[in-house]
């Protein structure tokens, strides 16, 4: 708080859910979905290697969940399954874009 004022969060309300519109927390939800996205490229790399592996199942099932989430959205603005596409179809580029 500064000044006895609460800083208010821009939120747009949207189809999709909230979208959570705050400059200074872009590189946080950078961070995040970078990491999600990393975290995705090794479970799927896993999966392929071991393909009976329950672990790399239940991985891959919690970081879909978490990109199909109202969570992903409100860092992103987007669905996560059109995020997704998009940046499999255009790799690190699309993290850019988020800015």
């Amino acid at each position: 708080m500064e000044n006895g004022q609460e800083n208010e969060l821009s939120r747009e309300e949207t189809e999709g859910g909230v979208f959570l519109d705050v400059p200074e927390l872009l590189p946080l939800k950078l961070a995040i979905v970078a990491q999600a996205l990393g975290d995705l490229k090794r479970a799927e790399a896993r999966a392929r290697r071991e393909p009976d592996s329950r672990e790399a199942d239940k991985t891959l099932r919690e970081l879909r969940s978490f990109f199909d989430s109202e969570w992903f959205y409100a860092l992103t603005g987007t669905d996560g399954k059109s995020f997704l596409r998009r940046w499999r179809q255009k790799g690190e580029v699309l993290l850019c874009r988020m800015k």
